[in-house]
């Protein structure tokens, strides 16, 4: 009892720290269909700093639903140029038939982290990819596969965010049915073992349950 009061003291408390003022800056889209591999759509971005300049890194999908991931950038955050080539395509076994999707970027010590769903046209799993220049990625593999443990039993796995914590790379990762977390230590990515708390954007709280171990990769 004790400590359902306290979850929801916590829950409350990181709520209510939760401030959001959005506005549109305009009433076109910044990004539009055009090059053939973006043809049918451009689409859920993540967006970052770099050089004075905004970058978006975003799903574009072509005439056969198949995803690639994008770049754009932006002197003033509004009006953007599209890359002619996409910044990653599907190329290994486990993103042939369906794409990369759902790109979410962090920077840590010099290096951006980018993970992103990676689709076979039946298994979607979560995927992990590097780079100095947001232009040349290095795929490190599948870091969640799908239809692992009790935890993840539908497949799908997404990145909601990455963050530095304990000197350590680490991010809050939803599943089909409950989040989860992932923390590097050195050069290995493995879930720990949970229960636990994770501390999430705008110090959102979620509760996250028991997971099957991760496969560790070199980073």
């Amino acid at each position: 009892m004790k400590a359902s009061v306290l979850v929801l003291l916590l829950l409350l408390q990181a709520s209510a720290q939760i401030v959001v003022d959005a506005s549109r800056l305009g009433d076109k889209p910044v990004l539009e269909p055009g090059p053939a591999w973006a043809s049918t759509g451009t689409f859920n971005p993540t967006a970052v700093e770099f050089h004075g300049k905004t970058v978006l890194l975003f799903r574009a999908t072509d005439a056969k639903m198949i995803s690639r991931i994008g770049y754009a950038e932006s002197p003033d955050g509004l009006h953007f140029k599209i890359r002619e080539q996409p910044v990653l395509a599907p190329e290994a076994p486990y993103e042939i038939g369906g794409g990369v999707e759902d790109p979410r970027l962090v920077f840590i010590a010099g290096t951006y982290y980018l993970t992103y769903t990676g689709y076979n046209g039946h298994d979607a799993q979560l995927c992990l990819a590097t780079s100095r220049d947001l232009i040349h990625w290095d795929r490190k593999g599948v870091i969640l596969p799908a239809y692992k443990g009790t935890w993840n039993p539908s497949g799908p796995s997404l990145a909601r965010f990455c963050r530095k914590e304990s000197g350590a790379a680490g991010g809050c990762i939803t599943s089909a049915r409950v989040p989860t977390r992932m923390v590097r230590n050195g050069t290995t990515w493995a879930s720990p073992p949970p229960p636990i708390f994770c501390i999430g954007p705008m110090r959102a709280l979620s509760l996250c349950s028991r997971a099957a171990p991760a496969r560790s990769i070199r980073a």
